[in-house]
């Protein structure tokens, strides 16, 4: 390194050559301290490399090394002592949401240091995104080359946005310490971190993804334990598996004499004598699980046994942000929307064939249509005033936005420091996945014509968003009259800042799918939303029936409104629906809290 340095890339390539040469001539010990060194550098480059690059490079620079840590993962799994799992955990811990987390500190530090060229530089670039975002929709009368053109002077400002910033950046950046987290854990606390990897048996590459969680409590160091392999889980999964066999006590369904959870959490139990309470950050499909309503017996599940709070990542225990209780913050609600364009409510389609018990019980999106238009949703329009009663009768501030003035345009505006405290939008969502991994005949796609723009994106965040009036002219190919298109995509999300959102409720269909993209986890609404800056985001992992859905936020903003933790009250209404409709996790399960 003396040489070369340890920035040049042969640097790293010489020095996994030799972990790789010592782990197949049997020292171990020389190999474990070579791969320690290129992990430590690889993330030092990470760091150097992030500080004058776009999303898009930094997406294609992270996805280049991931064979690295998969590498250094696997040598780890076969050849380590697993009760001591301290690299492992740096290495989750390093790599976790890089992206994700650099772009959350470069919008906070540029709304910080209020440099008017800063920010004006900022404006500039999100407008050139929401262009984008809809030329990617509708591009009728732009050529090609003048999209690529503004994705080019996207791309330009955003790294100038990096570098004008990093100077201060490089202040507030501490190195990853697990131990800063384990001091973040009270006494019967938990800190798992999911992770999955391509598993390598020293000789060649397998075809099997290993699934493990590293473990880390109060008084212990860190420890790996085995999962189960991607290919399980795929099994177990099946293409039409209903949330009644995954999750229902009683009946939930076996593969090879296994359920849910004897699969996913039982290899974890031996080790959580005395904990009450577990941070967690999935990995992989993971992030597709109802974790509370892991069966655990005929009478029990998870959340009956332990207090459960998803993260992105656990290392977040360890920042300054606290839960604040009590409510003050002005609210911004989204309901009862008119999807069809100069339509009255007593004029649109009503229907609940989107909410019936044969496609709310489907665990996972089997396709990608969902029909010819967007059908109104009366039971939002419920939810809202209920809501709204509850924020009154606190003398809670609201701002609502119902039919055909629940436009794109009025949550975009939201954008900066005009951001609410809290948001709640009750809609249509919609996730569609890959169209690479769409297995109709190209005849059978030939008849599905609306929602192209969407459904065969290769961008996901473009394939996941929340539906805004009028949304169904976009739908059906014809111009609305307006700027906006009603479609609110999650890369149209990405591009704002809600700097004062502390909590976005997402009343609506699988807002927390999305494609699944290594460390940096679910591409889709939640990320975008995370990107923006909000602190906390609960969303639904399948569709949830009317009723059921108004109940549980009623529920919810019952004990919000009334002052307590966001965690303690999600948690309480969760309970309860559960208690509610014991055997029937479709009507309470979905929903998940983020941090």
């Amino acid at each position: 390194d003396k040489t070369l340095g340890k920035d040049h890339p042969y640097y790293s390539s010489n020095t996994i050559s030799m972990a790789k040469l010592y782990w197949s001539m049997g020292e171990i010990a020389k190999a474990k301290s070579f791969y320690e060194v290129v992990s430590a550098a690889s993330f030092e480059r990470i760091n150097k490399i992030f500080q004058f690059t776009s999303e898009a490079e930094k997406d294609a620079y992270i996805k280049n090394i991931n064979g690295t840590s998969d590498e250094y993962l696997s040598f780890f799994y076969k050849e380590l002592n697993k009760e001591d799992a301290t690299q492992p955990l740096l290495v989750s811990l390093r790599n976790r949401t890089l992206i994700l987390s650099s772009t959350q500190q470069l919008r906070s530090i540029i709304y910080m240091r209020s440099d008017s060229n800063l920010l004006k530089k900022f404006d500039t670039w999100t407008s050139q995104k929401q262009k984008l975002g809809q030329l990617y929709v509708n591009a009728e009368g732009t050529t090609a080359d003048e999209i690529k053109t503004l994705e080019e002077k996207a791309n330009v400002l955003e790294k100038e946005l990096s570098r004008s910033s990093n100077n201060f950046k490089a202040a507030q950046q501490k190195a990853v310490d697990w131990k800063l987290l384990q001091q973040s854990l009270k006494p019967g606390e938990a800190a798992i971190e999911f992770m999955d990897f391509r598993y390598n048996d020293g000789a060649r590459w397998t075809d099997s993804t290993f699934y493990v969680a590293i473990l880390l409590r109060k008084e212990t160091r860190p420890k790996m334990i085995h999962l189960f392999e991607k290919k399980e889980l795929d099994d177990f999964i099946g293409s039409n598996a209903t949330v009644s066999e995954m999750y229902a006590q009683n009946r939930s369904r076996k593969v090879n004499n296994r359920n849910l959870f004897e699969l996913v959490w039982k290899p974890l139990e031996k080790e959580l004598n005395g904990i009450k309470k577990i941070y967690f950050a999935p990995a992989g499909k993971l992030h597709q699980l109802a974790f509370s309503a892991l069966p655990i017996s005929a009478s029990e599940s998870l959340i009956d046994r332990y207090q459960l709070v998803q993260l992105n990542t656990t290392y977040s225990l360890t920042s300054s942000t606290t839960n604040q209780k009590g409510f003050n913050d002005r609210v911004k609600i989204y309901g009862g929307i008119i999807y069809d364009e100069d339509v009255d409510v007593g004029r649109q389609n009503t229907s609940t064939s989107l909410n019936t018990t044969s496609e709310t019980d489907l665990a996972f999106p089997t396709d990608n249509t969902r029909g010819k238009n967007w059908t109104y949703l009366p039971g939002t329009q419920k939810e809202i005033n209920a809501i709204k009663k509850l924020a009154d009768a606190k003398k809670i501030k609201v701002d609502l936005s119902e039919g055909i003035k629940a436009t794109e345009e009025s949550f975009k505006i939201l954008n900066g420091k005009s951001s609410p405290g809290f948001l709640h939008i009750a809609t249509h969502g919609f996730f569609f996945p890959d169209p690479k991994e769409d297995k109709r005949s190209e005849f059978q796609k030939s008849f599905d014509k609306s929602g192209v723009a969407f459904k065969q994106s290769d961008n996901p965040l473009m394939r996941s968003g929340l539906l805004f009036a009028g949304a169904n002219n976009t739908w059906q190919g014809k111009p609305l009259g307006r700027a906006e298109d009603g479609f609110l995509t999650a890369y149209e999300v990405a591009s704002l800042y809600l700097p004062n959102t502390k909590l976005v409720v997402l009343s609506a269909c699988e807002t927390a799918l999305g494609d699944v993209q290594g460390s940096e986890g679910v591409y889709g609404l939640q990320r975008s939303f995370k990107m923006a800056g909000v602190q906390h985001l609960i969303m639904s992992l399948w569709k949830v029936p009317d009723n059921e859905t108004a109940e549980f936020m009623q529920e919810f903003y019952k004990k919000y409104f009334g002052g307590k933790d966001v965690n303690v009250a999600f948690r309480e209404s969760q309970t309860l629906m559960r208690n509610r409709y014991k055997d029937e996790p479709v009507k309470w399960a979905a929903w998940i809290l983020v941090q």
